[in-house]
């Protein structure tokens, strides 16, 4: 996380039973604490990643207020 002074790192503990040998269930648990940890500071996440913000129309899906993962 960034800091005023710097940048916070933190560490969370290895997965257990990782891979388990499902691929699907795999990626959905590395996707679910990824989505937990960009929660945690959103608007940094948005800052470094701004990929595909044109939206169909000529918008921009991050200036806009939207509900849940809709978009554009």
């Amino acid at each position: 996380l960034r800091q005023a002074d710097g940048y916070q790192l933190i560490f969370l503990p290895a997965l257990v039973d990782f891979p388990s040998g499902d691929q699907q269930a795999d990626a959905d648990r590395v996707n679910h604490l990824l989505e937990q940890q960009i929660r945690q500071a959103l608007p940094q996440y948005l800052w470094t990643h701004r990929r595909f913000t044109d939206c169909p129309g000529g918008g921009n899906r991050y200036t806009q207020q939207n509900d849940k993962r809709q978009g554009c």
